[in-house]
């Protein structure tokens, strides 16, 4: 699809709330958007005896490193203050010091409070709350020597290159100069997936638990789910991990050796209900759509002048010294996101504990069983509002219990502390039948929503098809070509401000055999390319560069130079300053960045500029005094009227 101008802005725009609409009604079809009211104290559920485990001061030191990290980056990327420190350390902001700079601020931002890449809260104040937790209650953390420390130490050294190659890319791409240095996206991607190789890698080669397979498989229906003992983090805990055929329950041996074998079935069965599910999957696909409708969304708010003035950054052409403000944007629209996903994230977790009771069908086994693990990791009994925008994956523990206590079971049958049997494992498929555990109160089907969602999904996917069809159209339209269409033509003059035609030197060559190729211009009917070098003092300085004929879009053919010439990352693009077009009328737009001018009419196009065209656009090789964007607005002017000549003579 060819937009041009600010529609550009405006489509990704739409593109990022589409998205965005897709992931509320993914959040939707779980649940996520029920209202849960909170526990009171005539609702607390007496907690069972739990064995002491982590405190809670780790989830309130990393609310606070988040709170501190969203202050950091929005200090530094949108507010005046902010744009000042950068120009700071980055005064050109196109040259190597100035990435290294920012580069040194990235880090610095890190390292205070955690960049959320590929661990979670992973700055120095966890790290803090980790080595003080760890004499206390070492066999919770991750030994620091093992078989596998080399491995996680090669994981962790793969994610932080990983990190610096996307910034590097990042960076070039900002200086238009991404083209250059193929290698670096290459290497990008690769570590990337290097990255997840490594980490299924690390699952697949954990030794399989029999013990918790023997309990996973005399649930109803006898899952076959494969069960891992190992350690998924530095801190202990348990979850399902998707692998690309089937997915993993993944459980720390300290998890294990403190809960019981009924408090172990009945969280087994928390987690074969996620397998049922599919809940990892549908995480990754909403995480996924919030991804790229971050982008999306970065590349609509980047081109509000609004931001951009708030950011410092006055010119058309980004350069390093727009990172803080893209890292900006992208972090609190994705704040944004995620907060939303994680309500989707709790209403999974709330559906895994009603199956978690009908499976068991142990009801004290899963309060007893759910307290212990909550205890074991410091799980708090309710959360705060920062904390439940912020991470909060799970409900609090009170909401949970008070959730178990209200689907009770229907019968009132004692249930019996049967010792679990060695029953053989079958090789019964997972479904997604009823299981022949306890009935319960209140236990909604997820299927209940699915017609809903899917229609949801549906009108969303034909809104997003329209939009698009309409922008090939738009995109396409025909337009009437003027009377006046090809009235001049383009002679250019000998000699401009002193300075002299030079048609043999390699720059000329070059530049007439580029024109059509990666100039920046497109053929229009009875095109006739016109190109110039100027010399000054021995040395090329200004190139222009056109074509002239029939015309029926000034403005579209303005539109669409700028859009290659200036391109800017994600494929943002940016266009010229408009000056006044002179007594021949068309349109006259410069852009200071590039020191470049344009001049379009009914007649043709024609560029005036301090750097060529092509891959060396806006690379400028001139020592002289510097132009400003009026004085080379004259200049054009002034060119165009001595070289518009009218076309019968």
């Amino acid at each position: 699809m060819r937009l041009r101008g600010p529609m550009n802005a405006v489509v990704t725009g739409i593109y990022a709330v589409l998205l965005a609409a897709l992931l509320v009604v993914a959040v939707d079809s779980t649940g996520g958007w029920r209202r849960v009211p909170p526990v009171t104290p005539a609702e607390q559920t007496p907690v069972p005896s739990a064995t002491a485990g982590l405190d809670w001061r780790g989830w309130r030191i990393r609310t606070a490193a988040d709170v501190l990290q969203l202050v950091l980056i929005v200090a530094l990327g949108l507010t005046p203050l902010g744009a000042r420190f950068v120009h700071l350390v980055a005064p050109r902001g196109d040259t190597a010091h100035a990435a290294a700079a920012w580069l040194l601020i990235l880090a610095a931002v890190a390292a205070v409070a955690g960049l959320p890449v590929w661990a979670a809260a992973a700055g120095l104040p966890m790290w803090w709350w980790q080595s003080r937790m760890r004499p206390a209650r070492p066999e919770l953390f991750r030994p620091r020597r093992g078989p596998d420390q080399l491995a996680w130490a090669v994981a962790v050294a793969t994610g932080l290159l990983s990190l610096v190659l996307w910034v590097f890319q990042l960076i070039l791409d900002i200086r238009g100069k991404s083209g250059a240095y193929p290698d670096v996206f290459t290497a990008a991607v690769v570590t990337a997936w290097l990255l997840v190789l490594m980490r299924l890698m690390l699952i697949l080669r954990l030794p399989q638990s029999d013990r918790l397979s023997d309990l996973v498989s005399s649930l109803p229906g006898g899952p076959r789910v494969r069960v891992v003992s190992g350690w998924p983090s530095v801190v202990a805990t348990m979850g399902v991990f998707s692998l690309p055929r089937r997915p993993v329950i993944l459980v720390a041996p300290p998890v294990a050796a403190a809960l019981t074998d009924r408090e172990l079935r009945a969280l087994m069965a928390h987690e074969v209900a996620h397998v049922r599910h599919h809940d990892t999957r549908r995480r990754v696909l909403r995480r996924l759509l919030a991804f790229f409708s971050a982008l999306a969304a970065v590349v609509a708010l980047s081109a509000i002048p609004a931001l951009r003035t708030l950011a410092g950054l006055h010119g058309r052409r980004l350069s390093v010294q727009a990172g803080p403000f893209l890292l900006a944007l992208y972090y609190l629209v994705v704040r944004v996101l995620c907060a939303v996903e994680l309500r989707a994230t709790r209403a999974e977790e709330r559906a895994a504990d009603r199956d978690m009771l009908s499976l068991s069908g142990d009801p004290d086994a899963c309060t007893e069983g759910l307290a212990k693990l909550s205890s074991l990791l410091g799980i708090p009994d309710a959360w705060t509002l920062p904390q439940r925008l912020l991470f909060a994956s799970h409900p609090a523990t009170s909401e949970r219990l008070r959730l178990l206590r209200d689907l009770a079971p229907v019968t009132d049958a004692p249930v019996t502390d049967a010792p679990v049997t060695d029953a053989p494992v079958t090789d019964a498929p997972i479904t997604d039948a009823p299981v022949t555990g306890l009935p319960v109160r209140g236990a909604r089907p997820r299927s209940a929503t699915a017609g809903r969602v899917r229609r949801g999904l549906l009108a969303g996917a034909l809104v997003f098809a329209a939009l698009v069809a309409a922008g090939e159209l738009s995109g396409h339209r025909a337009i009437a070509m003027p009377a006046d269409a090809g009235k001049y033509r383009v002679l250019l003059p000998r000699s401009v401000d002193g300075s002299s035609l030079d048609g043999t030197s390699k720059d000329a060559v070059q530049l007439r055999s580029s024109v059509w190729g990666s100039g920046d211009l497109g053929r229009f009917p009875g095109a006739v390319p016109v190109t110039a070098v100027y010399d000054q003092q021995g040395q090329s300085w200004l190139y222009v560069w056109g074509a002239y004929g029939k015309l029926a879009d000034p403005s579209g053919e303005l539109s669409a130079f700028w859009n290659k010439f200036d391109a800017l990352p994600f494929g943002l693009t940016g266009t010229g300053d408009p000056e006044p077009a002179g007594p021949r009328g068309g349109y006259l737009q410069c852009e200071d960045d590039t020191s470049t001018c344009a001049w379009a009419d009914n007649s043709g196009i024609v560029v005036v500029s301090l750097s060529p065209p092509g891959p060396q656009s806006g690379v400028i090789v001139y020592f002289g005094a510097p132009i400003t964007e009026q004085q080379l607005a004259a200049m054009t002017l002034s060119l165009r009227a001595a070289a518009e000549v009218l076309a019968h003579r």
